[in-house]
């Protein structure tokens, strides 16, 4: 299981969340918590055994997740 929290950058709309090392044997679930009301729908786009990524992000957003499972 991973956890953790993001705060995408200047003129950021997608972030790349990847997760320590070793890699999960197969890609676990993760969901998105929104810190900041700005954000109107982030979404996973791509997700692995080695991280996932979220778009339709803007600037400065900030957001938290969970990763359960992929063992």
């Amino acid at each position: 299981n991973t956890a953790g929290s993001v705060t995408t950058g200047t003129g950021s709309t997608a972030c790349d969340v990847v997760f320590g090392a070793p890699a999960y044997s197969f890609a676990p679930f993760c969901t998105i918590t929104d810190y900041t009301s700005v954000i109107l729908a982030p979404r996973i786009s791509a997700r692995s055994t080695t991280g996932f990524t979220v778009d339709g992000l803007t600037a400065g957003d900030r957001f938290g997740f969970i990763c359960l499972g992929g063992t």
